[in-house]
């Protein structure tokens, strides 16, 4: 299996951190789990994904996962 480099940017704009996972949705949950989030996900596409956290009542997620060329 061949792992990939995800970003992950708060909000859309500001670098959070980034991961490496074999897929964008293993890298979705890893994040959510590693941080204790209480969240949701949304698959945009294969290469990326949006989180968003329970306490959010806002249409724009909270963090946005796109892979690493």
């Amino acid at each position: 299996m061949k792992l990939k480099s995800y970003d992950i940017y708060h909000s859309g704009s500001t670098f959070h951190s980034s991961l490496r996972s074999t897929c964008i949705t293993k890298a979705i949950k890893q994040f959510i789990k590693d941080n204790n989030l209480i969240a949701t996900y949304n698959i945009r596409c294969l290469q990326e994904g949006a989180i968003t956290l329970k306490d959010n009542h806002t249409i724009c997620s909270d963090y946005i996962i796109t892979e690493r060329n």
